[in-house]
């Protein structure tokens, strides 16, 4: 069953070693498997001497129930308020940081002009 949810993806520095974009349930859900994928077990009955076996998850069980707990919490933080679209797209920062730098070579350039006069002047 698909239902209309809200997507929360991260700005920029926040992509995968291999230069994928992520979304915040899968970087959850990732950061999840990471964490635990090696070590999650289900009980599997006892042994001989009545301890409790452990059995590892499945691959896909595992998973599935990663990108369960990274929904629920989504779904937890957005009834909370704890989420919010970002300001700009990924493209109206990167036209704003290149603006920025624009300026600021504008600025350097004034200052060095400045400077300039200055020691012409001095001499």
């Amino acid at each position: 069953m698909t239902t209309e949810r809200t997507e929360y993806w991260m700005g920029p520095g926040h992509v995968l070693d291999n230069g994928n974009d992520i979304e915040l349930r899968a970087r959850i859900a990732l950061v999840l498997i990471e964490k635990w994928g090696t070590v999650a077990a289900q009980i599997d009955g006892e042994d001989s001497a009545g301890r409790s076996r452990l059995a590892l998850q499945e691959p896909a069980a595992l998973v599935e129930r990663c990108f369960d707990i990274a929904e629920e919490f989504v779904r937890m933080a957005e009834g909370k308020g704890l989420l919010r679209q970002p300001a700009f797209t990924r493209l109206e920062l990167a036209e704003q940081i290149g603006v920025l730098h624009g300026t600021q070579r504008v600025a350097e350039y004034a200052v060095s002009l400045d400077s300039r006069r200055q020691d012409a002047t001095k001499a």
